[in-house]
């Protein structure tokens, strides 16, 4: 179903929409188009904080059982101010891989069903992305789904381990030595900082 129309949303992205449409003129593509390539907009992406990327957008993959799919998605509709449409792809799922967003939480004879990965990537236009992105780590919980952790994650140590067994886990490390060489996938996956207001963050984050 198409996303409803909002006025409220064209106004809060206006100043924005219309500077996209200048720096696609052609006359300006020109004089500024070698600046912005991709590979270029990547590099500056990686120059701004950590924090200030997570309070300005939400990057999240969360892995949904279909029979949950459709509250999970008209409450991101509702609850999320995203710039940008929703993406969704259908998943199977898998019962030996445990310790991945697919892993079927239920019995083994689900094991050839789906999943619904719904993709929710975007700028927020009120600077709250760390609180959305917590909001959708609750939600995707409640609706007995998981998230991939590649992006922002603000779980705390215990509802990561809630989440994923901590045990199986601390096997792998011990079997192949990496206990004592390499910090934990929840010290990796979840070490996102909070905004600390400094000058240079302000000014970043006038760019995202």
């Amino acid at each position: 179903r198409p996303m409803a129309f909002e006025w409220s949303k064209v106004f809060s992205y206006f100043p924005f929409v219309i500077g996209l449409f200048v720096a696609s003129y052609r006359w300006v593509r020109l004089v500024t188009g070698a600046m912005f390539t991709t590979s270029n907009l990547f590099q500056m992406l990686k120059c701004a904080p950590e924090s200030v990327v997570a309070s300005k957008m939400v990057v999240q993959d969360c892995y949904i059982p279909t029979i949950h799919a459709n509250n999970f998605l008209s409450w991101v509709q509702k609850a999320v101010p995203l710039s940008t449409p929703l993406w969704l792809c259908p998943v199977r799922t898998n019962n030996n891989q445990p310790f991945t967003p697919s892993y079927s939480i239920t019995k083994k004879s689900d094991a050839l069903s789906f999943l619904l990965n719904c993709g929710v990537y975007g700028r927020v236009s009120d600077g709250h992305g760390v609180e959305y992105t917590r909001q959708l780590e609750a939600k995707c919980q409640e609706f007995r789904g998981r998230k991939m952790l590649y992006a922002q994650n603000h779980y705390s140590e215990e509802m990561f381990w809630f989440i994923f067994n901590k045990s199986e886990y601390e096997q792998l490390r011990e079997a192949h030595f990496a206990k004592d060489a390499f910090p934990s996938v929840f010290e990796k996956a979840c070490g996102v900082q909070e905004p600390k207001n400094t000058w240079y963050e302000a000014i970043i984050s006038l760019f995202l």
